[in-house]
């Protein structure tokens, strides 16, 4: 599996903050693969049955690790949820590049007054770093 990440997380996260003049209120957590993800991720290729023709929910995307990996084990659709808009573009780059997709890119679906259901999701993913 190829995931495009930042090779220094804290330079980024500075260049960022030097481009726009202000400091970004999160790191960059859409730049590095963290081990939660990695560690899921590594499940879901592992045992692909967990996932294979199901939807999934990969909420804090991020760099779309474990939404990527799920796409390759064989999930039916794969819906990646980050608050971050660099996510968003990580997602699709890093899909891509591993020859998958397209897997749903979408915004923050906790801060909805009516989060969606959990029956529409049967297998959901969500990583702290």
């Amino acid at each position: 599996m190829t995931l495009h990440v930042a090779a220094d997380v804290v330079a980024l996260w500075e260049a960022i903050e030097t481009e726009r003049g202000v400091a970004p209120t999160d790191p960059p957590f859409w730049a590095a693969a963290w081990p939660g993800g990695q560690a899921l991720a590594r499940h879901v290729l592992d045992t692909p049955s967990v996932v294979r023709g199901r939807s999934v929910l990969d909420l804090g995307a991020g760099s779309g690790l474990v939404a990527v990996a799920a796409a390759l084990a064989g999930a039916g659709r794969v819906v990646a949820s980050d608050i971050d808009p660099f996510s968003h573009a990580a997602v699709p780059v890093n899909a891509e590049a591993n020859g998958v997709g397209p897997i749903d890119v979408v915004g923050d679906v906790l801060g909805r007054s009516r989060p969606p259901s959990t029956s529409s999701w049967p297998v959901t993913s969500a990583t702290t770093a």
